[in-house]
């Protein structure tokens, strides 16, 4: 069905021109927010209209939207023309530079505020637990450098608040198993200041050597530093990067990428958006060429600031097009051997309810075996690539959010040794990655685009079988679990599951609604149910029982017991970053996150959003959460829940105001 879209694309697209572009993007220290990422969108629409295609970039204030997109309140321009670090050595009797900003951009804290023209003498002082409030009030850090190592967010919250005048940090986040402090010795990790904190602190980023070294001497005695940093805030500009292939429709396909992070930043993600350019340059030529025939949907470019730019985006254009479905393109340019990275086919969460997870995971598996994109030997593919759930963590996670409605998966590569590091330089990108991550996107983006009844019968039958074969993996674990499960419990997952993958097969209507495809949907569904009622037989049979909700702890049965009187409603839409708001917290409320903030339970905080349907009570949506995750959150979701309402999100309706 897509075939031979593919082959044209991947007969024209050209892993070179990606990496020539990818080599145009590092030149620029691209922060969120700020000059360099501005001079990077200028030059990205260049090479777009240099090559056919109509691009501009837009440029959104917050003040022309009430000071918000949405939930997101954008941090102010930033812009750095110095910043050094330097620590007295008392033997050689002179300071001794430790991080220096025109040599490596990532080894200064993004958002410091500037010192005094002649810098700033002060002395160290370690933080042993930086997400605790009580290891700075246990000491005197007042006009004083914090030596930490943990959540940014809440540390620089905590160093505001007890006078610290900046902030030293030997972070370097772990990822097993490609990654620990120790196999990357000498680099330094991106670390930004949140937007409460980034006029009132400086801060500088050391290598774990460095801060193995600092944290020895410190522990002789005083230890003193200097600093220097010019820098500059300006009102927030949030530049996007638009481009587009009309189609027939008023309708749209969306390509996104982000093009943000510190000078290099080669794989996240210049990587993303030299693929995506190249995706839409090649599909443009083929359709002016004639080789593709003009689209039914509009296919859209967007390069923007990772996940505010999204928002900025939407939230400023409610006059576009309604986009059907997305991708987005995060980190897809790795030399696999290098960072130790697997091709990452990110699905939709369920709750976006679409059939575009299974059919990117088609297309890759197809570019997976081509020789047409390496030139190996059929069959022989070196690509090391998977298909996994939801996990969020960039753009898709606010366009699949139901509350925006554009289900979205995404491609990227993970886990990567040189992550967010200043060793993610163009040295550890593969061109032949890159032409691959093109060649699957603009394969995906032109089939939904131009989907006719024909494409849209196949869809069905395949998401048809991918929606049986999870039905089927999810009675497997079930039966093979160490933990117990009632049967009950088990039918009401499978049938949520099925439920779920039914609305997915329905949404190929969207695309094409004709009354054949429209019976192919009632017959694909009556199908699932059948599979479905089947596999609860089965494991009823099955005979294990376990009190899901008991264990006879009367603050757990209290908690279901308040989770089932209690309905969120969204009052905003699309997704939140809590630490947003902080200044907003009264004093409990703060307390509150900051609880939430130390707890790991949930990886997805968002899915409360996500199922936030002004019906489903919170211990609803916790069962959904659990039966598509393994996340079994209550306690926590109704923790964040109580926070939310208190700045605004949401409203918690009690069961009988629905």
């Amino acid at each position: 069905m897509f075939f031979h879209i593919y082959r044209a694309v991947a007969r024209e697209a050209s892993g070179e021109r990606c990496f020539d572009i990818l080599n145009g993007i590092v030149r620029f220290h691209r922060l969120q927010l700020g000059p360099g990422i501005e001079e990077a969108a200028e030059y990205c629409a260049k090479v777009l209209k240099e090559r056919g295609l109509e691009a501009e970039v837009k440029v959104y204030r917050p003040d022309d939207s009430g000071g918000r997109f949405f939930c997101e309140r954008p941090s102010p321009n930033w812009e750095c023309k110095e910043a050094k670090l330097w620590m007295w050595d008392e033997d050689r009797k002179e300071y001794v530079k430790l991080a220096d900003f025109e040599e490596s951009p990532v080894s200064v804290i993004q958002r410091s505020c500037p010192t005094p023209e002649v810098g700033m003498e002060a002395e160290l002082v370690e933080i042993e637990d930086p997400e605790s409030e009580e290891s700075f009030a246990s000491k005197d850090v007042r006009g004083k450098l914090v030596l930490l190592r943990g959540n940014m967010a809440v540390a620089s919250y905590f160093a505001v608040k007890y006078g610290a005048i900046g902030v030293v940090t030997d972070n370097l986040n772990e990822y097993w198993p490609v990654r620990t402090r120790w196999d990357l010795p000498d680099a330094r990790q991106y670390t930004s200041f949140p937007a409460y904190a980034c006029e009132k602190l400086f801060g500088f980023v050391l290598t774990p050597r460095q801060g193995a070294m600092i944290r020895e001497r410190l522990a002789r005695g005083p230890v003193k530093l200097k600093a220097r940093v010019r820098s500059s805030f300006s009102p927030p500009r949030v530049p996007v990067v638009t481009a587009m292939i009309p189609g027939r429709a008023r309708e749209e396909v969306l390509l996104v990428a982000h093009i943000c992070h510190p000078k290099p930043s080669a794989n996240d993600n210049a990587s993303g958006s030299a693929a995506a350019m190249e995706a839409l340059l090649v599909l443009n030529e083929l359709i002016k060429g004639g080789k593709l025939a003009p689209p039914r949907l509009g296919i859209r470019l967007l390069l923007v600031p990772e996940m505010g730019g999204t928002l900025a985006y939407l939230a400023a254009e409610p006059q576009k097009a309604p986009a059907l479905a997305g991708i987005n393109l995060d980190m897809v340019g790795e030399n696999q051997e290098l960072c130790g990275s697997t091709m990452k086919i990110e699905y939709p969460p369920l709750a976006s309810r679409s059939f575009v997870g299974p059919l990117l995971k088609e297309i890759t598996a197809y570019c997976a075996e081509d020789a047409l994109v390496t030139g190996e030997q059929e069959g022989f593919s070196t690509l090391r690539w998977g298909a996994f759930p939801y996990s969020g963590g960039s753009d898709h996670y606010i366009l699949s959010d139901p509350s925006i409605g554009i289900p979205t998966p995404m491609i990227n590569q993970w886990p990567d040794r040189f992550y967010h590091t200043d060793l993610d330089t163009p040295d550890k990108v593969d061109k032949t990655m890159l032409k691959r991550a093109a060649a699957i996107a603009a394969t995906y983006l032109y089939f939904l685009a131009a989907m006719g009844e024909k494409e849209a019968l196949w869809v069905l039958d395949m998401a048809l079988c991918e929606a049986q074969k999870a039905l089927i993996e999810c009675c497997k674990n079930l039966l093979r679990s160490k933990d117990g499960w009632s049967s009950s419990d088990a039918a009401e997952r499978l049938r949520f599951l099925a439920g779920m993958n039914k609305a997915a097969l329905a949404s190929v209507a969207r695309f094409v609604d004709t009354p054949q495809v429209r019976e192919a949907i009632e017959d694909a569904g009556r199908a699932l149910d059948e599979v479905c009622e089947r596999l609860c037989g089965r494991l009823s049979k099955a005979g294990k029982v376990y009190d899901l909700e008991g264990c006879g702890d009367n603050k757990i049965k209290a908690s279901v017991e308040e989770a089932k009187a209690l309905v969120p409603r969204r009052l905003v839409p699309g997704t939140v970053e809590l630490h947003q708001y902080l200044e907003d917290m009264d004093e409990e409320t703060r307390k509150e996150y900051f609880e939430l903030a130390r707890l790991k339970d949930a990886k997805n905080p968002e899915y409360l959003l996500y199922y936030a349907d002004g019906e489903s009570t919170l211990y609803e949506i916790s069962r959904k959460v659990y039966w598509e995750t393994g996340e079994d959150i209550l306690e926590y979701l109704m923790k964040y829940a109580k926070v939310l309402e208190k700045v605004g999100i949401i409203e918690l309706l009690s069961k009988t105001q629905q």
